[in-house]
């Protein structure tokens, strides 16, 4: 009987190592958002979260050229939001390079072709419309945006 306790035990411990690695971004409980980017577009283009939710949003670039991901309100073009939405949080990022050059202002995960990188945050108590864009010069401008909206 306590072979088998002990081959069970084994057994639990080798299936919870041969699980999907968690990245440093991943909480340990919340939610995980898939989003595409392509030229010049967001999939999906609207998302819905809730105040107080761990979220992480996992960003693919399916696209030929490098893009990046921010959110916030009053967008300036090629420069990134006025309002930054991460600005005041705590948000870990992987996979990319976070910020930009020197004409960006506010929080971005870049990400070039073909590759993927994860946003991890704690939704935060402003509920209201935002936005997520790309603010790779020119992109925005060619409608690479989307809707966040918190409730």
């Amino acid at each position: 009987m306590r072979a088998r306790g002990a081959i069970l035990a084994a057994a639990l411990a080798l299936t919870a190592s041969c699980a999907a690695p968690a990245t440093e971004a991943a909480p340990s409980t919340g939610r995980t958002v898939e989003i595409e980017m392509k030229e010049f577009s967001f999939s999906p283009s609207a998302i819905t979260l809730r105040a107080g939710e761990r979220v992480v949003l996992r960003v693919k670039n399916g696209g030929t050229t490098e893009h990046d991901l921010m959110a916030g309100r009053e967008p300036k073009p090629s420069e990134g939001y006025h309002e930054d939405l991460f600005a005041d949080m705590e948000v870990r990022m992987t996979g990319g390079a976070p910020g930009h050059g020197a004409a960006h202002r506010g929080v971005g995960l870049l990400l070039a072709t073909s590759r993927s990188g994860a946003v991890a945050f704690t939704v935060p108590d402003r509920p209201g419309q935002y936005e997520f864009g790309c603010f790779v010069p020119g992109h925005y401008e060619l409608g690479m945006k989307g809707m966040l909206i918190i409730v």
